[in-house]
């Protein structure tokens, strides 16, 4: 198993970061959260990961682990999580290279239970032949101590450059060991998977996931979020959870900004801001839609 370096503070410079995920498609942030924050986001979740089921015998999404979504609703902290200065500045970087805008992509907490076995490796961004250029950030948030007895995210560093049809080997593997408070950063290209929880442990995570602004979201934010909550939220929470221009003149509501729809002010935004343009364009992206993506899931595990 891989010895991960990519390991940084809250200090560390926005560019190196940066520069770590789009070399070797990860990054991991320790001390993201502090101990009362740590208390705060359990406390939030305990509730309604009490009220879930784990999706018994379903190899994909965990035979053994509960999961629930629309955090921004329903979980307080995520809204302080999901724009937290790292990742704003990761996002900006790693996504708007190519692209003018990014939004929250998906949200969701996954517990992985005592006996679960290890997830299927695979990528998020089949929609695209790799290597593409980076249309998804996922996070994943250490609630408690990840470990790789407890089911710490396995990954291929590197993988989001490889060819299609290259398929890893174990030893290729790596384990996103980090303590509670941490945050991994990776790209939606590279392989990746849940591993394997022991009897007796557990791991809780919290994903929030970020793609580039014209994707649909996988999921929808609009739904998930009630209008009538949206419009409480602090207006840089509303922006990265849609509420913006996917570029100029896209997105619009009856021909206003959605930012002027959300708050009710036909003076919040313009339909042509300035850096709203593609700078990279679509160049470099291959999609898949006329065929299967030649490894949808991969058979290799930590474990073999």
């Amino acid at each position: 198993m891989q010895v991960l370096a990519n390991r940084f503070t809250s200090d560390t410079p926005d560019a190196e970061i940066a520069e770590a995920i789009l070399r070797d498609g990860y990054a991991i942030i320790e001390g993201a959260l502090g101990t009362s924050d740590l208390d705060t986001l359990k406390a939030e979740i305990k509730p309604y990961l009490s009220a879930a089921t784990p999706d018994f015998g379903n190899e994909f999404m965990g035979d053994r682990t509960v999961r629930f979504g629309r955090l921004i609703y329903l979980i307080p902290k995520v809204r302080e999580m999901v724009v937290h200065p790292k990742i704003t500045a990761a996002c900006k970087t790693v996504l708007t290279a190519n692209f003018p805008t990014y939004q929250l992509h998906f949200s969701g907490v996954m517990h992985v239970q005592g006996g679960a076995k290890a997830q299927v490796l695979h990528r998020d961004t089949v929609l695209f032949t790799n290597p593409s250029p980076p249309t998804v950030l996922a996070t994943m948030w250490a609630a408690q101590d990840f470990t790789r007895e407890n089911g710490a995210t396995v990954f291929v560093p590197g993988s989001h450059l490889w060819p299609e049809d290259c398929i890893p080997q174990r030893k290729e593997l790596a384990c996103a060991e980090m303590p509670a408070g941490s945050v991994l950063l990776y790209l939606g290209n590279v392989i990746h998977g849940a591993g394997r929880c022991e009897a007796g442990r557990e791991r809780m995570g919290v994903s929030l996931q970020y793609s580039v602004g014209w994707m649909r979201q996988e999921e929808n934010q609009y739904l998930a979020t009630p209008l009538s909550y949206a419009r409480g939220l602090s207006e840089d929470v509303q922006r990265v959870i849609g509420y913006d221009l996917a570029a100029r003149h896209w997105g619009y509501v009856g021909q206003h900004h959605p930012m002027d729809f959300l708050t009710r002010d036909s003076s919040v935004g313009t339909l042509d801001p300035e850096g709203y343009n593609f700078p990279g364009g679509f160049r470099g992206m291959t999609a898949t839609l006329d065929k299967e993506p030649a490894h949808p899931y991969y058979p290799v595990t930590l474990d073999d």
